[in-house]
């Protein structure tokens, strides 16, 4: 059995620990620990934020750009509106005046054709004067000629 020593804490048969031993590894470990942190976990930790504000910034960019999406289609179906009603008004205007230009050419048409009826009236009633006037002295003499016929009968 093996005497213990001074300043042994930890007796594990052939590992014997001490206390300077102990507080030497602690403060070995401190210092890795501290060293670990600033050149290895700062940066990589350093490095992960930045991603994430890249990120937040890239999110940023796409909310602006989104809402600048939504801003031009709402000026663009306010001017596809505008220019339907233009277009609908302009149409309705159109078929007004054609509407009235058909008004007045029906208008000329119908005093055109009751013109030329009252022409053709008139000449035809011109024509059946002559007749008339052509015809009487012709009955006339036809009916002399039957009324001598039938008293020599």
């Amino acid at each position: 059995m093996e005497h213990g020593r001074i300043g042994e804490v930890f007796n594990f048969g052939v590992l014997h620990m001490e206390w300077p031993t102990a507080i030497f590894i602690f403060v070995v470990f401190v210092i890795t620990m501290f060293l670990l942190n600033v050149l290895l976990f700062k940066p990589i930790l350093n490095t992960l934020e930045a991603r994430s504000a890249e990120g937040e910034k890239g999110a940023d960019i796409l909310r602006q750009i989104d809402q600048d999406r939504e801003k031009l289609e709402e000026e663009y179906q306010s001017k596809l509106d505008r220019s339907r009603d233009e277009l609908l008004s302009h149409r309705e205007r159109i078929i007004g005046e054609a509407h009235r230009e058909l008004e007045i050419i029906v208008g000329r048409s119908k005093k055109e054709s009751a013109d030329s009826l009252v022409r053709a009236e008139e000449i035809l009633a011109a024509e059946y004067q002559t007749a008339m006037d052509e015809a009487i002295p012709i009955a006339l003499t036809l009916a002399e000629t039957v009324c001598a016929k039938v008293l020599k009968s």
